[in-house]
């Protein structure tokens, strides 16, 4: 058994691409799925609520104020008695081929591996994750399926987390509730000398901030202030390379007028920070 937390947001939760991907499953495979859906949603759907032929459904309506996917991750964990967590947004479509590797995988008396993860990619066919994680632009490298400890880093859609491994190192870290929350993941498990098996798998996820053009300059704000932190705290080798980068964008925006970089925002990132400069 493995236990899937489907984090909802805008949509009815049976209405989201993850969930009619989990209803396409054959039911031998639901079957070995223990489904916790973490509504982070302004409704209450607790009256939609099915099993679906799982094994056990959960839904939890989120009336908190963090309304992350952390949160959402954390109840999970909390409440599974399963060896295995599946991460999923609710835009990713998760296909049965993958899930079957996954069950496979996690047969494996091998401790040294404490996560599985697909190859994902953009509804544009662009792959998104996994990516090496030594450069600050890291969708521009790529990794194929392998056994990775070092240099990896993703999104957390679709990942699959040892239950034992993360209680060990307390659960979700709480300084990001939403945006970097997966590349602490990633940092934090070969930091711990533990490796990442990514599966011969592709699936699909759609990217919101794949075009920064179309994002709220609050949502702007939580990405760039969660980038920034993470980098400062976890990878400060990089830090100047990424200080270099919001220079480029800034003087792009200010001088060139080109807005979608919302250089205004990551200026006052810079000044708020300069102390440590």
């Amino acid at each position: 058994m493995i236990t899937i937390c489907l984090v909802a947001y805008s949509k009815k939760y049976t209405e989201t691409t993850a969930f009619q991907s989990l209803l396409a499953l054959s039911t031998e495979v639901r079957q070995q799925i223990n489904l916790v859906v973490f509504d982070n949603g302004k409704m209450d759907h607790q009256e939609s609520a099915k099993e679906c032929q799982f094994n056990r459904f959960t839904y939890f309506f989120n009336d908190k104020n963090e309304r992350g996917t952390r949160i959402a991750y954390q109840y999970a964990l909390d409440n599974t008695f399963d060896q295995w967590l599946l991460l999923l947004d609710d835009d990713t479509r998760l296909s049965e081929s993958y899930l079957k590797k996954v069950f496979a995988e996690v047969q494996s008396i091998n401790q040294d591996f404490v996560a599985y993860m697909p190859i994902i990619q953009s509804d544009k066919a662009v792959q998104i994750s996994p990516t090496q994680s030594d450069y600050i632009q890291s969708i521009n490298f790529p990794l194929e399926a392998g056994d990775y400890s070092e240099n990896i880093t993703g999104i957390s859609s679709g990942l699959v987390l040892n239950t034992d491994f993360m209680k060990s190192i307390d659960g979700f870290n709480t300084m990001f509730s939403l945006d970097y929350l997966d590349h602490w993941l990633f940092y934090k498990i070969t930091s711990e000398r533990k490796k990442v098996r990514v599966i011969k798998s592709v699936i699909v996820h759609q990217l919101s901030v794949m075009d920064l053009k179309t994002v709220s300059n609050k949502r702007y704000q939580s990405i760039f202030d969660s980038e920034y932190q993470f980098y400062q705290t976890y990878r400060p080798n990089l830090l100047n390379e990424l200080r270099r980068v919001y220079i480029k964008r800034i003087v792009k925006g200010l001088f060139f007028g080109q807005k979608q970089f919302h250089w205004w925002i990551l200026l006052k990132i810079l000044l708020k920070n300069r102390e440590s400069i």
